[in-house]
């Protein structure tokens, strides 16, 4: 089984599909897109179960000008496990950041 992966990352910030999660029947590639205008980075990431499981996959979305962040990805199987990890004023990106640490956090 392959896992998810990123399709065509350079034109997802002049994309304009809609928010949520929409696969192309085609081309069985999934547009995911979330609106946070604030943040200042959205990562999207697929997790083997609900629950107790650090992510197998992390991608990180681009901002539209509309302040949806997108990503195409190709081998998101149907029923995968996904949610948006978002940075924003109180919590800074930082490089050194893993899950469980506070890096970067701010208040």
């Amino acid at each position: 089984m392959t896992s998810p992966h990123a399709v065509a990352q350079a034109d997802w910030a002049d994309a304009a599909w809609p928010p949520g999660a929409h696969v192309d029947p085609t081309t069985g590639e999934t547009t995911f897109a979330v609106a946070a205008p604030k943040a200042t980075r959205v990562v999207l990431e697929f997790f083997p179960r609900a629950q107790g499981a650090d992510a197998e996959v992390s991608i990180p979305m681009s901002q539209g000008k509309d302040g949806l962040w997108r990503a195409r990805v190709g081998d998101a199987r149907h029923g995968a496990l996904y949610g948006f990890r978002v940075w924003g004023r109180n919590w800074p990106y930082d490089e050194s950041w893993t899950p469980g640490s506070t890096a970067g956090f701010v208040s």
